[in-house]
């Protein structure tokens, strides 16, 4: 009985690493490892009226396009000293785990209509299932995990080594993977 009970344990720790596999599929709970895009658009902080100057990565207007098979890109338009289009030495397995660690799919941010308030969106393409949170990007309009998230992601992205293509950021030419 001890050597069935051993066995039947031996098994379960074997097949552990197997709920991390992708699984597609009708009625499947959503898992990470099916995330094969992530895109971050942050268009500045603040009111649009009383825009501060930008003086970081936080308050700057760019994308980020985390795509399975493809090279990480990142355009920044109006951090001084950085605006250009670059490739990012990190991978969408990465934002995996930042997305999985402030449990992305269990977020559910305030349905505001603010208007004239500059505001970050997140896309995340998991299963042919585009899932998006938007956020107004001031305090008083997002909640604490939602805003953890987005923090969590800026910061992944001010510190990811990049090579720059170009001084002039790139428009963002996947736009209809996101916004069909």
């Amino acid at each position: 009985m001890k050597a069935l009970l051993w066995l039947l344990a031996a098994i379960t720790v074997a097949a552990a690493p197997l709920t991390a596999t992708a699984r597609c599929g009708f009625g499947l709970p959503p898992s990470y490892a099916d995330i094969s895009a992530v895109m971050l658009r942050q268009a500045g902080c603040d009111g649009t009226l009383r825009a501060k100057p930008v003086k970081s990565l936080n308050c700057s207007t760019f994308w980020a396009l985390f795509w399975y098979g493809q090279p990480t890109e990142y355009a920044q338009y109006t951090l001084p000293g950085k605006t250009g289009f670059y490739r990012l030495s990190k991978s969408v397995r990465e934002v995996r785990n930042i997305l999985q660690q402030d449990s992305f799919f269990s977020l559910s941010p305030p349905d505001l209509n603010v208007t004239d308030t500059a505001k970050s969106v997140l896309s995340v393409k998991r299963c042919g299932v585009i899932t998006r949170i938007q956020i107004y990007n001031s305090p008083r309009f997002v909640d604490a995990a939602t805003a953890r998230l987005f923090k969590d992601l800026v910061r992944f992205i001010e510190k990811a080594p990049a090579k720059k293509i170009s001084s002039d950021p790139a428009d963002f030419k996947y736009t209809l993977l996101f916004d069909p």
